[in-house]
């Protein structure tokens, strides 16, 4: 939410029940309409949103699928779900809540209730997302984690099958990182990734793109929806942001300051959950730059590697 106004979604085929829901609420937060399941879940896709309000029966996907769906994505399992219904059968409210809703609501739902629950739900939700930044950021780095970059790799990767888009990586590491580490002591290694992190992040300015810290001195950078090109031009542009901060490196065997090899790989996905195979490809591009001299970025380019996936640089 970051200080803006909270966003609400209610979710009714009902124009009369959505907007009593909607008037309730406009006052104080942002809310939108979706008169069905299928709008509420492509609404979703292309919108941040806090909190909604569902109803249970709707034409075609009723409340209890779209929740259902809501939960299984990665990207909306998070959103509170509040059922709204003139149903108040202890059955239909059980199920509701066993498919992962914070509350059901039976109708005609009080002014003072809906704003109040609306409230409680909206806090926790802040509560959870604070949470949740500190869970998948490198507390080192202050980039994202390994555990949210395996999250959003999958993510991008499933997303760019579905839609027959390239998704493209680049897999970065510090060159001869260990011989720093050993001279200049651990502390000063700490500073040094902190300032390769803030150098990478300041580089991205491709829509989409995300930095991560993979482990150790090695990093990584996805780059949805953007060719080699684009990757390229990254490269560059990290390798500029890097040499312009001039970080010593006495035990360098290429360059008298702190420099970067980067493997680029991209793909179109031709099946669903196999995100490996672009870590593999990036993987193996970073190898040829190491061999190559360091201090330098390769992009993949190995027809061999779908025959038997072995280095034929």
């Amino acid at each position: 939410m970051n200080g803006e106004r909270a966003r609400i979604l209610v979710v009714d085929d009902s124009c009369f029940n959505a907007n009593v829901l909607a008037a309730i609420l406009q006052n104080d937060y942002n809310v939108a309409i979706a008169k069905s399941g299928e709008a509420c879940l492509d609404y979703v896709k292309a919108n941040e949103v806090d909190l909604i309000f569902l109803d249970v029966v709707m034409p075609g996907m009723d409340g209890y699928e779209v929740c259902q769906k809501l939960k299984m994505n990665l990207q909306t399992r998070d959103i509170p779900v509040v059922f709204v219904s003139a149903y108040d059968e202890v059955e239909n409210q059980t199920k509701g809540l066993q498919l992962g809703a914070i509350d059901y609501l039976v109708r005609p739902a009080q002014p003072a209730v809906v704003k109040a629950k609306a409230q409680n739900y909206l806090a926790l939700k802040k509560h959870h997302d604070m949470l949740e930044g500190f869970s998948f950021k490198d507390a080192l780095t202050g980039l994202f984690n390994r555990r949210y970059l395996d999250e959003h790799l999958e993510r991008s990767w499933n997303e760019a099958f579905q839609q027959q888009a390239v998704l493209t990586l680049i897999f970065a590491d510090v060159d001869y990182f260990k011989s720093y580490n050993d001279f200049y002591g651990h502390l000063a290694g700490d500073v040094c990734l902190q300032k390769i992190a803030a150098a990478i992040q300041s580089a991205l300015i491709r829509p989409a793109a995300m930095a991560a810290r993979y482990g150790g001195e090695e990093f990584m950078i996805i780059l949805p929806g953007h060719a080699m090109a684009a990757a390229v031009d990254q490269s560059r542009r990290i390798q500029e942001q890097l040499a312009a901060m001039q970080m010593q490196h006495a035990k360098s065997q290429v360059n008298p300051y702190v420099t970067l090899s980067m493997g680029l790989a991209s793909i179109i996905p031709a099946a669903a959950r196999q995100e490996k195979i672009l870590i593999e490809m990036a993987d193996m591009a970073l190898y040829k730059a190491k061999k190559s001299g360091r201090n330098n970025f390769q992009c993949f380019e190995n027809p061999c590697f779908r025959k038997n996936k072995k280095r034929c640089f």
